[in-house]
C-alpha cells in the first residue's frame, strides 16, 4: 500500500519539523504522533527561550532588522518567527504552520526570516 511505503521511508530518514501552532489540540497530537511512529523528529517552537539560546545571534538581527518586506516590528514571543527561525538556523528540516494562524502570517514570517529564491519574481 502507497501509505506504508511512505511510513516506512518517512521512518528510515525522520526529519526535524518545528510546529508554530503551539496551543491548537490537533497540532500537539499531530507531534505526539509523529515521534511515536518515528516518522519524524517533531518538537513545539513553544519554548522561544530555549530556542533562541541555539540560534546564531546574526540570523535574530537579520530577521529582526529586516527593512523590505514587512516593516512591523519583529515579534521574537511570536512562535510563528521562533520556529522560521529555528529553520533558518538548520534546528529544523521544515515548519508546519497555519492550523491557527492565517496564510498571510505564514506567509510573511517565511519571507521575513527564509526570504524567497533569488530568481523568484
Amino acid at each position: 500500500m502507497i501509505l506504508d511505503q511512505w511510513y516506512e521511508r518517512a521512518a528510515s530518514q525522520p526529519m526535524r519539523v518545528v510546529f508554530a501552532d503551539v496551543d491548537d489540540d490537533r497540532v500537539i497530537e499531530a507531534v505526539d504522533q509523529l515521534n511515536c511512529r518515528g516518522l519524524a523528529n517533531a518538537y513545539l517552537a513553544d519554548d522561544s527561550e530555549s530556542l533562541l539560546k541555539q540560534i546564531n545571534p546574526e540570523i535574530i538581527a537579520e530577521a529582526t532588522n529586516h527593512s523590505g518586506f514587512v516593516h512591523r516590528d519583529f515579534d521574537l514571543d511570536d512562535s510563528l518567527n521562533i520556529a522560521a527561525l529555528a529553520v533558518k538556523a538548520g534546528l529544523a528540516d521544515g515548519c508546519v504552520a497555519g492550523a491557527a494562524r492565517t496564510t498571510a502570517d505564514v506567509l510573511r514570517a517565511a519571507i521575513r526570516v527564509l526570504g524567497t529564491s533569488p530568481d523568484a519574481s
